[in-house]
This record gives C-alpha cells, structure tokens and sequence, in this order.
C-alpha cells in the first residue's frame, strides 16, 4: 500500500509499511524530559545533536541557534556536555544512514545520553509532509528510533509537546538568537546601521577575545562572520599600529 504524499515518496531509505493504525505514539515512554533525567541522574554527561531539514535552513544560521540555545540551556541547568552533532536532512530517514547514529556512536562510547531540543529535531513521521505538519511519529516509528541508536535519549523540550507547542518554542528560540521581533518590521531611521555597529563591535571584540569562533559569534550577535571578521582585524591593526607609535608600551584595555 503507497503512503500518499512527495515528501514520502522521495524517501527511498524509508521501510515501506502498511500503517493499520496511523495513531500517533506517546514519545516519553522512549524519550527522557530532560530536567527528569538530569534529577535522577545527577552526574551524567550529555552528546548534543541538533538537526534542520534543508541546507537553506543550515545557511540561514539556524542549526547554530539551536546548537547554542540548547547547550545554553542545558549548562545553565547543570548539564555536563561533552560534545555537539549537527545534522542537515529529512528526519525521516532511515537511522543508520543519517549522521545521528554519530552522535549516538559517541554517546555509548562515553556512557553519555543523546540530548536533543525537541522530539521534532530527533525524528519525523513517514506521514510527514508540508501539508500536514501535525502529523508525528507512531509508537513503532518511536521504538524502532530508539532501538536502533540504542543509547538513552533527553529532549529540552518535554517529549509530549504538541506540535503547537514545538513550533512556538522554535519561534521563540529563533527570534531570540537573529535578534529578531515578531510582527510588521519598523522603519528604520537614518543611521541605524552606524548605531547598531557601534553596539555590537565592541560586543564581537569581547567574544573574539574570549576565544570564540567567527560562526560562534554569528550565533551569539547576528553579526555575519565576514562582518565580525572584518571589525576584528581592523581592530587588530589599530593596536599594531599603536604599539608600534608608542613602541609596544600601551595598552589594549
């Protein structure tokens, strides 16, 4: 029996079923909250993996706000991470050939838990599709998930959420990382860009010093890596230049 639906029809790696219940399945009996997880097991080290569907997405910089929402997060509550996975693809792709089984592998071999944002970021239905969103995994797509990575599995977000509740949570993590705001943008005055990089440069200059990355940074501000690299090598410069005028007795404070 063909399951309807392009999205499903391009999953070649998918096993194809006759679904005689299409109900969906209740993620926490296979899937740890985490702040349960965490409560019982205090010492226990967590493997980060984050995940968006297309490459559109992963340029757009949101696979990085949701690696640094979620590790955010997680170390403020107390989580000892040890490493983070991306991946970019369709969730419901068969396990073993999606780059989650890396982040599971890594997992088991330093009795970690996999810690996810949401049961959305970990796995779609067979059924899913643009036109029916809502549609989420059974209780056999679960266990065969879990099975297969065979490793304990967290989400941040309680693994019963409702669809609704995954998509607000999304948005609202989405706005917080572009610096973003909901509704009909407002006009913008002469000279916004020269404020806002007033802002943000000496912003961007901390992280660098701190030893963040020119990606970390873009997650963290908004500002594009060609951006913040540019600031951060005229900044550069300018303490070279001066060094050099005041022969290497000034300060960079």
């Amino acid at each position: 029996m063909a399951i309807k639906g392009s999205r499903y029809r391009k999953n070649r790696y998918a096993t194809v079923v006759k679904h005689v219940e299409d109900i969906p399945g209740i993620p926490s009996k296979y899937i740890f909250w985490y702040p349960t997880h965490l409560k019982k097991y205090p010492n226990a080290s967590y493997v980060l993996t984050a995940r968006v569907s297309g490459r559109d997405q992963h340029r757009k910089g949101k696979i990085n706000a949701q690696c640094w929402n979620l590790w955010d997060a997680a170390s403020t509550d107390g989580g000892r991470l040890i490493k983070g996975f991306k991946e970019v693809g369709a969730g419901w792709e068969k396990v073993s050939k999606r780059r989650i089984m890396k982040a599971a592998k890594y997992a088991k071999m330093h009795n970690a838990c996999l810690l996810a944002e949401s049961v959305a970021r970990l796995l779609r239905s067979v059924n899913y599709s643009f036109h029916d969103q809502d549609k989420q995994p059974t209780d056999a797509e679960l266990k065969s998930f879990v099975d297969e990575l065979d490793v304990p599995i967290a989400t941040y977000l309680h693994p019963d959420a409702s669809p609704e509740e995954t998509r607000a949570f999304e948005t609202k993590r989405g706005l917080r990382y572009t610096q973003a705001k909901s509704g009909r943008p407002k006009k913008l005055k002469p000279g916004h860009k020269k404020k806002r990089r007033e802002e943000l440069r000496p912003v961007v200059l901390k992280l660098h010093d701190e030893g963040n990355s020119y990606r970390q940074i873009e997650a963290k501000t908004g500002v594009k890596v060609s951006t913040a690299r540019e600031w951060i090598l005229a900044h550069v410069n300018a303490v070279r230049i001066l060094k050099n005028v005041h022969g290497g007795k000034i300060s960079t404070d």
